[in-house]
């Protein structure tokens, strides 16, 4: 592996450039026909229940000028969701008509542009072999493919999020125009939040973190402040600018009032059931019957900040069964196999496993034997879930080795790896509760994809060197 300077400087040439234009071009002929072939068969799988939560502010944009929950009720605004994604599928209705398959390509593309940005950011870092590896693993995860066939948030965010933390990195590379990638960065996280909020609280550790570096890395007072103006302006412009209209046409400043409604459903409900001795879909009927919401998006926000009180409360009251529902559910981000939706969204029945939103079922020996007679039952189940385990160990086991590597080098700039695997983890804690499933991990996929690719990419440099030393040694000997 080079060193720091020379990756920094370097760019992708040769014939990983044509590999890499090999996989994007084979990622964008199979997602794209399989949008064709699910499209022709029956097009309502590409909608998933909170599909028409986006699909119906972006036609109110559209015929009535104002992000409502819908057309039919453009005096009620959008207070649940953020403004992102109804704006990104307004203009694409805009352009194409109002057509699903139309939001999917367009998704397709940015799956792929994910996987360009990808490689770009890997490429800096460690070279172009670990760069197309990474690449690879990230094209044929089935969580990602799937994500891209569906009117969902994911593969956007996911794109935005890649982005911003490739131009992070490159920030602290050092490389060329650094103001420039700074304000992309912080940019680019801006619109991830306005996809989804989840990465609200995100810029603070962003903005601390390039204090710290910049001021033990020696920048300079004018550049390390400059740095952070930045990367903060477009969260203050565009996130605090939501926040405001919020409380203009709702009375609440909350950026989203889906978290308040997520704190009662979920992380209240995951609780609730430990306590009662009950399922998780009782438990949230239970509380839900204390806020009835006739339609959880057109509710006022006294309503929803009524849930995220006692749903919040609960919380406080239960921080230990609170943290190991996050753990558990930390698992099944990152382990849970997409396979059963990918065949399902093909068409093709399956019996695998499926979470059916429920955290707390059984898990012991019984249940584990349970799904593996269940799996060499149905090939087809078998077959899809072998390569999906067959592309996460490698992703996940070459990531171990990645940063143990970089542990155990203790030189070099670690700051590139300090955002990037600390924006991963801020993610998979938020993200993981009672509901938790392969979805949440398709923003992460990104970051799992990078440091799996430059693991396997050094083990197999370890393994040639150790061969070549032992050539050499019986090349001595003989």
């Amino acid at each position: 592996m080079a060193d720091d300077a020379t990756i920094a400087a370097a760019r992708p040439v040769g014939k990983h450039r044509g590999l890499l234009a090999i996989l994007v071009g084979w990622v964008l002929l199979v997602r794209l026909g399989a949008l064709l072939f699910v499209h022709s068969e029956a097009p309502s799988r590409c909608l998933m229940p909170d599909s028409a939560s986006y699909t119906s502010p972006a036609r109110s944009l559209l015929e009535t000028g104002r992000l409502a929950a819908g057309p039919d009720t453009p005096d009620v605004p959008m207070i649940v969701r953020t403004p992102g994604y109804p704006a990104f599928i307004a203009l694409v209705y805009l352009v194409f008509g109002e057509a699903h398959v139309a939001v999917i390509a367009v998704q397709v593309i940015f799956s792929a542009l994910s996987i360009v940005v990808l490689y770009h950011v890997s490429y800096a870092l460690w070279g172009s072999s670990a760069a197309f590896l990474s690449a690879l693993l990230l094209s044929v995860d089935p969580a990602t493919f799937l994500s891209s066939q569906l009117v969902l948030t994911e593969t956007l965010f996911a794109l935005l999020l890649v982005t911003s933390a490739g131009a992070g990195a490159f920030v602290a590379l050092r490389q060329p125009n650094q103001r420039r990638w700074a304000f992309v960065s912080g940019l680019f996280l801006a619109l991830a939040t306005l996809v989804r909020p989840i990465t609200y609280y995100l810029v603070v550790p962003v903005v601390v973190g390039w204090l710290l570096h910049g001021w033990s890395a020696r920048w300079g007072r004018r550049r390390v402040l400059s740095i952070v103006a930045l990367t903060a302006l477009p969260s203050l412009v565009l996130v605090g600018g939501w926040q405001i209209r919020n409380h203009r046409v709702s009375g609440s400043a909350g950026y989203s009032q889906i978290g308040n409604y997520n704190a009662l459903c979920y992380r209240a409900a995951g609780i609730v059931a430990h306590l009662e001795g009950i399922s998780f879909r009782q438990a949230q009927g239970k509380l839900m019957k204390r806020h009835p919401l006739d339609d959880p998006y057109t509710a006022p926000a006294s309503a929803f900040e009524a849930c995220g009180d006692e749903g919040w409360g609960i919380v406080r009251e239960h921080p230990v069964l609170f943290a190991k529902d996050v753990g558990r559910g930390m698992a099944w981000v990152l382990f849970h196999p997409a396979s059963r939706g990918v065949l399902a969204y093909l068409g093709v029945e399956a019996t695998g496993p499926d979470r059916s939103g429920d955290l707390h079922a059984a898990a012991g020996v019984d249940t584990v034997l349970g799904r593996l007679r269940t799996l060499l039952a149905d090939p087809a189940y078998a077959a899809t879930f072998g390569f999906e385990a067959t592309g996460l160990f490698l992703s996940y086991a070459g990531g171990v080795y990645c940063l143990w590597w970089i542990a155990r080098r203790r030189r070099g700039n670690l700051a590139p790896h300090v955002l990037m695997v600390g924006m991963a983890l801020y993610l998979l804690v938020l993200s993981s509760g009672p509901e938790s499933n392969a979805r949440f991990r398709v923003p992460l996929a990104p970051f799992i994809a990078l440091y799996g690719g430059a693991g396997v990419s050094l083990l197999l440099e370890w393994f040639r060197s150790r061969r070549a030393s032992r050539a050499t040694g019986k090349g001595r000997g003989g």
